[in-house]
């Protein structure tokens, strides 16, 4: 059979399986299995597309003796677009094996997290989950201070970061929250933040309070402000109040929409003083 005929012929074999298939049967698994080594061994799949559909079926109910697909997916690298079309295949098979084998999945993890360049957020977000779920924590801050190689995905440092406000002892994370957080990385900033009131993690109110002083960006700033604003610990209610006469001007606007929602008792003062300082600021500027 030509090599471009039995590719098609194994496409439409994992796109109707993908169709129809929830969970797939000892059958469908065996097809799955025969499937992923005819396109390795054959190197039908040199984007890794057709073997990320397979692994992608295999992974929804993952079994044990599935686990050396997942292993060597985990560690498939496919460049043949001068791109890595491979890198979902190994998110999907790392999440695969954290379920079968959590162990190996921890070091593979560790691994993925100095992977260059992947077109999306895999196979670090998936990377960055497993490693929070083990506790290490120290492995995630080496990663995004940049003391190994590896590309940094935008949502995976974001979720690493919250991993790091959950784990960290607070003086610590103070230190961190003022060196590294801030405008310039407004995604990392605001999941810290998230991790930090949903917790909750009254410890660090003041930490917050602080980290929201120094912001200047107003979608960031309007953003940890309502984070604040919703949340019913105290601690953080007061921090959110506290800043209410160092608020800039230009920050007014979210600043208010933000004491809009807060349920403290101090609420309609420190709105009173919202509005006595937007008219100076008027009449200042008039």
């Amino acid at each position: 059979m030509a090599r471009s005929t039995e590719e098609q012929r194994i496409r439409r074999e994992l796109e109707s399986m993908l169709a129809r298939v929830g969970v797939p049967e000892a059958a469908d698994r065996d097809t799955l299995r025969a499937a992923y080594t005819r396109l390795r061994d054959s190197e039908l799949d040199r984007t890794g597309w057709l073997r990320t559909d397979a692994v992608r079926l295999l992974g929804r109910e993952p079994e044990t003796r599935d686990r050396d697909i997942f292993l060597e997916a985990a560690r498939t690298f496919c460049h043949d677009t001068g791109v890595d079309t491979s890198a979902e295949l190994r998110g999907l098979a790392l999440l695969a094996l954290a379920r079968v084998d959590p162990e190996t999945a921890r070091w593979l993890a560790a691994e993925r997290l100095h992977d260059p360049d992947p077109p999306n957020q895999e196979p670090h977000a998936t990377a960055v989950r497993i490693l929070a779920h083990h506790g290490d924590d120290v492995l995630l801050r080496e990663w995004l201070d940049g003391r190994g190689m590896g590309a940094q995905p935008p949502q995976a440092a974001a979720e690493a970061e919250a991993a790091l406000a959950l784990a960290m002892p607070a003086a610590e994370w103070e230190r961190r929250a003022g060196t590294r957080l801030g405008d310039r990385r407004a995604m990392e900033t605001l999941a810290a933040i998230e991790a930090v009131v949903g917790a909750p993690r009254a410890e660090l109110a003041a930490a917050v309070a602080a980290l929201l002083g120094g912001i200047a960006d107003e979608d960031l700033f309007r953003a940890i402000s309502m984070t604040l604003a919703a949340s019913r610990e105290a601690a953080f209610l007061d921090a959110l109040l506290g800043i209410v006469d160092a608020v800039p001007l230009p920050l007014l606007d979210a600043y208010t929409d933000a004491l809009a929602i807060c349920r403290a008792p101090r609420r309609g003062e420190a709105l009173d003083r919202v509005s006595a300082r937007a008219r100076r600021g008027a009449s200042e500027q008039d």
